[in-house]
């Protein structure tokens, strides 16, 4: 191509030579002359025109293959955003004509609302209770359906046998000190809810103290400063594993129904973004239904899906990973579910975190796919 383009610049542009085929000048008319040189701007038009017109077409396609829209994207590196890490990893965000811009923030509600990104990854009290605020930050896809926290208890606090479950596992832990990673956190949400459910309050039944940090939490745990702490995966496993803590109640397993059945961890979605950019959000949805079943097939992705959990976490522990893949793996669906969103409402307004519970359609985006939410429904 390059070399036809450059001999049709020369056949153009060159000078005719003053002796080649020179005829003497009484056969040349005026005539003659301007006939030749019609036709000779004529054959270059042509030859251009057929060089040319191929090579624009061979630009625009080149350009409109590399061209992906940009989604920004703000969260803190958490294992429960396992499905939004595999579809980058795996190339499922590029596969919808996607490129992903991501944003280490441990609260992106903020950025989410001033537009500074597009979707923020989140657990679903944030949805909820920036709806009830009047700043809908809506909900497109879901990562968890049901949150996997768990409330894990110091070896040496005195456990019922096995045969017991919720409420009265909790029994023991009247009069005791129970860790936390901040106020007004699903943290908080989640170990009063428990608590209330067994009527214990909070500075007459047992206390609540705040360590911001999970490894902080676990620290904690293990020189006895606490009884107990909430914990999430793989931190819980983590506790676990090295036998910091034991497992008292799983939120999955366990606990009143009002909390055991609320949506999970999930990804919001700025309302502009939602409005100007639809046929993006829709891709972007699209995207996570591949990622979330790649991360349900356990079976088949385990080890990458690890692999995947190591590098975008931070978390080099992988037994602890590992002990907590099975539960991530299987509440990854990515469908909405209404009825967990009303029992995500009704429990924050339980704990008064919000006065009224908004309407799924407040809290949730109608372009969202409507399930399946999966084994965990």
């Amino acid at each position: 191509m390059v070399f036809h383009e450059a001999e049709a610049t020369l056949s153009c542009g060159r000078t005719p030579s003053k002796t080649a085929n020179r005829r003497p000048p009484t056969t040349v008319s005026m005539e003659d002359v301007l006939i030749k040189a019609r036709g000779l701007i004529a054959s270059c038009c042509l030859m251009l025109a057929s060089l040319l017109n191929p090579c624009s077409i061979i630009s625009a396609q080149s350009q409109s293959a590399s061209d992906k829209a940009l989604v920004r994207v703000g969260g803190a590196a958490s294992l429960m955003y396992l499905p939004f890490y595999v579809g980058v990893e795996q190339g499922f965000f590029s596969k919808h004509d996607i490129s992903i811009e991501s944003l280490n923030l441990n609260n992106p509600i903020p950025s989410l609302l001033s537009g500074e990104i597009d979707v923020a990854l989140n657990g679903s009290d944030s949805a909820v209770i920036s709806a009830a605020r009047g700043r809908p930050t809506p909900a497109v896809v879901m990562m968890q359906q049901r949150n996997s926290m768990s409330l894990t208890a110091n070896p040496t606090v005195k456990l019922p046998s096995k045969e017991k479950g919720y409420p009265d596992k909790l029994a023991d832990l009247k009069g005791k000190t129970i860790g936390i990673i901040g106020r007004g956190s699903g943290a908080e949400v989640f170990v009063k809810q428990m608590m209330n459910g067994v009527g214990m309050e909070e500075g007459k039944d047992y206390n609540i103290v705040v360590i911001g940090t999970p490894s902080g939490l676990i620290a904690a745990l293990r020189a006895s400063q606490v009884d107990a702490v909430n914990l999430w995966s793989p931190f819980q496993e983590q506790a676990w594993v090295e036998k910091a803590g034991v497992p008292l109640v799983r939120e999955v397993e366990e606990g009143p129904p009002g909390r055991r059945l609320a949506a999970g961890i999930s990804i919001h979605a700025n309302p502009e973004f939602l409005k100007n950019k639809a046929d993006i959000a829709k891709r972007f949805i699209a995207a996570m239904e591949d990622a979330d079943s790649f991360t349900r097939d356990i079976k088949n992705n385990r080890e990458k899906l690890l692999d995947i959990a190591v590098k975008y976490t931070g978390v080099k522990d992988r037994e602890a990973l590992a002990t907590a893949l099975p539960t991530i793996s299987s509440l990854a669906y990515p469908g909405i579910d209404c009825d967990a969103w009303s029992q995500t409402a009704k429990g924050l307004v339980s704990v008064n975190s919000i006065s009224t519970a908004p309407k799924c359609e407040e809290m949730t985006a109608s372009i969202a796919s409507a399930g399946p939410t999966g084994p965990a429904k």
